[in-house]
C-alpha cells in the first residue's frame, strides 16, 4: 500500500516538472532524488527487521567489502531462482520407459597386463 502512495507522488511531481517547465532541469531533478530517497528511507525504516538488516550490512561493510558484494550477488541469484516460472509435472515432456531389459555383462573384464 504505501509503495502504491510514493509511486503516485513519483508519477504526479514528474507530471508537474514536465508540465511547469517542459523539462526538468539539474537542480530539481537532485532535489526529487532527495526526497525520494528521504521518502524510501521513512518507509523502509517502518519495515520489521529492518534495523537489524541495516546494522548486518554496515558491520559486514566495514568488515569485508567483498564479502558484502558476494552477499548481494547470492541474494540476487535467489530472488532470480524464486520469481524464475514454474515447470509443470503434468505436462507429457518426459522420456517414455519401456518394458524391454537389455542384459549387461556382471562385473567389468578385467585385463591384467
Amino acid at each position: 500500500m504505501e509503495v502504491e502512495v510514493v509511486l503516485r507522488d513519483i508519477i504526479l511531481f514528474l507530471q508537474f516538472q514536465h508540465c511547469a517547465h517542459g523539462t526538468m532541469d539539474l537542480q530539481d531533478a537532485q532535489n526529487w532524488l532527495l526526497s525520494f530517497l528521504d521518502e524510501f528511507s521513512i518507509h523502509f525504516q517502518k519495515l520489521p527487521g529492518s534495523a537489524i538488516f541495516l546494522r548486518y550490512v554496515k558491520s559486514s561493510y566495514q568488515n569485508d567489502p567483498v564479502r558484502s558484494a558476494v552477499e548481494l550477488f547470492l541474494f540476487l541469484f535467489a530472488v532470480r531462482y524464486l520469481l524464475a516460472p514454474k515447470y509443470s509435472t503434468q505436462k507429457q515432456n518426459y522420456v517414455p520407459l519401456s518394458d524391454e531389459v537389455r542384459s549387461k555383462p556382471a562385473a567389468p573384464s578385467v585385463i591384467v597386463g
